[in-house]
């Protein structure tokens, strides 16, 4: 039997489980009841689309921390990965200008490819010896 959980307050949804019955980007009311199986990138201090950040080596130290999950700028329903780092108040530092990425587990140095709600971004500065 699938595992059911109900929505503690009301939220935006950027990706539902198909057997749940709801689209990409549908707001569940509270009380709703969601089946479970895959993570849903919510940002529970307001329904805000999110996407999660990872930094390596030198870009942990200019941001500060290892992972975070961050609202989109804009509309929130997509961003250039350049928009997202300049949302940042450590996205000007040098180390992200060296930085290649993976978004989604696929490399690019396209700084205009564009970060949906619930994807997960790489930043991964230039390493010593590789």
């Amino acid at each position: 039997m699938a595992e059911v959980a109900q929505v503690a307050e009301a939220s935006m949804v950027p990706v539902v489980a198909p057997s749940a019955g709801l689209t990409p980007g549908a707001g569940l009311t509270q009380g709703a009841e969601v089946t479970l199986g895959a993570e849903v990138p919510v940002d529970t201090r307001g329904g805000v689309p999110v996407v999660t950040v990872r930094y390596f080596a030198a870009a942990k130290a200019a941001a500060g921390a290892g992972e975070e999950v961050r609202p989109l700028p804009g509309l929130g329903s997509g961003c250039s990965i350049q928009a997202l780092l300049d949302s940042t108040p450590f996205g000007s530092a040098p180390v992200f200008a060296r930085s290649t990425f993976l978004l989604n587990g696929v490399t690019t140095t396209d700084r205009a490819a564009l970060v949906h709600p619930g994807d997960t971004l790489d930043v991964l500065p230039p390493f010593a010896g590789g």
